[in-house]
C-alpha cells in the first residue's frame, strides 16, 4: 500500500499536451487562449490595414504602434493579475536561474524583433506581411526539435512544411507587388520571424523551469516583465524623439494618408493598444498549455484570417490588398497566389491537428491551476 501511494505521488502530471482535445478544465481553456491569440493576430492585421489608409503610419519613422502595443501588454498583464504585482509568480529574483536568463534573453530578442517587425510590415503591407510570417513555423519547429527535443511525427512534419510554404505562393515565378519594396518586405519579415520564432521554445523553457522549492513563474508574470522593459524603453524614444516632432511624425501622416481620417486614426490606435495585449498574454498561456510547436502552426490560422478579413474589409480601397490582385501581364496564377498562400496555411494546421506525437514530460510538481 505504501509503495503504491509513492508510486502514485511520483508519476508526473499529464501534461496540459497530452489533454489536448478532452473536456475538462485543462482541455477547454486551452482552447480558449488559443481561440483568442488567433482572432487578435487577425484583427491586428485589420487595424495595421486601417493604420495605412486612415493615418499613414508608414510615413513616420516614430514607431508610435509599437510604443501603444508595449502599454497595451503592460496594462492587460496588470489587469489580468488583479494589480496583484507582488504575489509570488511575479517575484522574478526568486524564479529559477534558467527562467531568469530565458526571461532577459526574450526581452532583448523581443526588442529587436519589434524593430524589425516594423519595417517588415511597412514595406510589405499587412496582407503579404501575414503571408511571410508564416515561415516562422519552420524556425520554431527546428529549435523546439533540437533544444526542447520535442517529437514530431512525419505526418506533423508535413503540416509544417505547408504552413510554411505560403512563403513561396507568394515568390513564385514572381513576386506579389508590395506596398513598398517587395525584397526589403521579405528579408525583414524573415529576419524577424527568426527573432520571433525563437520566442516560442524560449517561453516554453521558462514556464516549464520549476525545480523543487523555487517559485514557478506565470504567464501573466511573463507578459508583465517583458512589456514593462519594453513599455520604458520605447516611452523614453517617444519623450525624446517622437513629442518634440509631434506634427510632423504623428498629425501630418495622418493628413497625407490616402483616407485621412483623425477620428478612424485614434480609434485605430487605441484598438491596436487593447488588441495587442490581449494578444500577448494569449499567446504565453497558449505556449504554457499546449507548447511551443502546436501554437506556432496554430498561426496558418491567423495567417489565412487575416488575408480574408483584409480581403473584405479594404479591397475596395487598396487592390494590393485583394486575394485576386495581380500586376502586370496578369496571368491566372498571379491572381490565384495569395488564396493558394491562405489555403495551404489552413490545409497545414489541419494536417499538423491529424498526426500525434509523444511529447516529452514536463517538469514535476507544476500546479494545474498555474497552468
Amino acid at each position: 500500500e505504501g509503495e503504491a501511494s509513492n508510486s502514485a505521488a511520483s508519476a508526473p502530471t499529464a501534461s496540459p499536451r497530452a489533454r489536448w482535445g478532452r473536456r475538462g478544465a485543462a482541455g477547454w481553456p486551452a482552447l480558449c487562449w488559443l481561440a483568442a491569440w488567433t482572432a487578435t493576430g487577425v484583427y491586428r492585421a485589420m487595424l495595421w490595414e486601417t493604420l495605412a489608409v486612415h493615418a499613414g503610419p508608414a510615413a513616420s519613422g516614430t514607431c508610435f504602434v509599437v510604443v501603444l502595443g508595449y502599454w497595451g501588454c503592460l496594462a492587460c498583464a496588470a489587469l489580468a493579475s488583479g494589480f496583484r504585482l507582488c504575489a509570488p509568480p511575479f517575484r522574478a529574483w526568486r524564479w529559477p536561474r534558467a527562467a531568469q536568463l530565458g526571461m532577459a534573453f526574450l526581452i532583448m530578442n523581443d526588442l529587436l524583433g519589434s524593430s524589425v517587425n516594423y519595417f517588415a510590415h511597412r514595406h510589405a503591407g499587412p496582407l503579404l506581411y501575414s503571408v511571410f510570417h508564416s515561415s516562422t513555423v519552420f524556425f520554431v519547429a527546428l529549435i523546439a526539435v533540437f533544444w526542447l527535443h520535442a517529437r514530431v511525427t512525419a505526418v506533423q512534419w508535413l503540416g509544417v512544411v505547408l504552413v510554411g510554404s505560403g512563403v513561396l505562393a507568394t515568390s513564385l515565378p514572381a513576386p506579389l507587388e508590395a506596398q513598398g519594396s517587395f525584397a526589403i518586405g521579405l528579408a525583414a519579415a524573415l529576419l524577424a520571424n527568426v527573432f520571433h520564432a525563437v520566442q516560442y521554445p524560449i517561453v516554453q523553457r521558462i514556464l516549464e523551469a520549476c525545480p523543487e522549492g523555487v517559485q514557478q513563474p506565470a504567464a501573466v508574470a511573463v507578459t508583465f516583465w517583458e512589456a514593462l522593459f519594453g513599455t520604458a524603453l520605447s516611452t523614453t524614444w517617444t519623450f525624446i524623439y517622437t513629442v518634440p516632432h509631434w506634427t510632423e511624425e504623428v498629425y501630418q501622416p495622418i493628413l497625407d494618408s490616402p483616407s485621412p481620417s483623425v477620428a478612424w486614426a485614434w480609434y485605430a490606435y487605441v484598438a491596436y493598444a487593447v488588441v495587442e495585449g490581449v494578444h500577448g498574454l494569449a499567446f504565453y498561456k497558449s505556449v504554457q498549455l499546449l507548447g511551443a510547436v502546436p501554437v506556432a502552426v496554430s498561426k496558418g490560422l491567423q495567417q489565412a484570417g487575416a488575408a480574408v478579413a483584409i480581403h473584405i474589409g479594404f479591397c475596395g480601397v487598396d487592390r494590393t490588398q485583394c486575394l485576386d490582385y495581380s500586376h502586370g501581364d496578369a496571368t491566372t496564377w498571379d491572381e490565384w497566389q495569395k488564396l493558394v498562400a491562405s489555403a495551404l496555411s489552413v490545409v497545414g494546421v489541419v494536417v499538423y491537428a491529424l498526426g500525434r506525437a509523444r511529447e516529452p514530460e514536463r517538469c514535476k510538481g507544476v500546479r494545474e491551476d498555474e497552468e
